[in-house]
């Protein structure tokens, strides 16, 4: 597990500093997006992107500190992929 990675290190001042959030892991988040689906828009992905920080944001109080940024972002991007995708798919029917 990488040191840096860990969420208490994006902790300051018992906030979370999303801006540091967002800087180091903007392109981690795409990278997972476009893995799972290539077929998003540009605009459906920055959509993903703002909801996968804002739900980090939102739920900030409930982050395990010890845990790696990056699993938890994992997990939440997906989550919201899938929702986006059955959207999606509702949306065209």
């Amino acid at each position: 597990m990488k040191e840096t990675n860990l969420i208490k290190n994006y902790i300051q001042n018992n906030q979370l500093n999303i801006e540091k959030v967002i800087k180091d892991f903007t392109p981690y988040v795409y990278t997972i997006i476009q893995n799972k689906n290539r077929k998003l828009t540009d605009e459906d992905t920055e959509e993903i992107i703002s909801d996968v920080f804002l739900a980090v944001w939102k739920n900030q109080k409930t982050l395990d500190i010890s845990k790696e940024m990056a699993s938890y972002l994992g997990g939440i991007t997906n989550h919201i992929i899938s929702k986006k995708i059955k959207n999606i798919k509702i949306n065209i029917k």
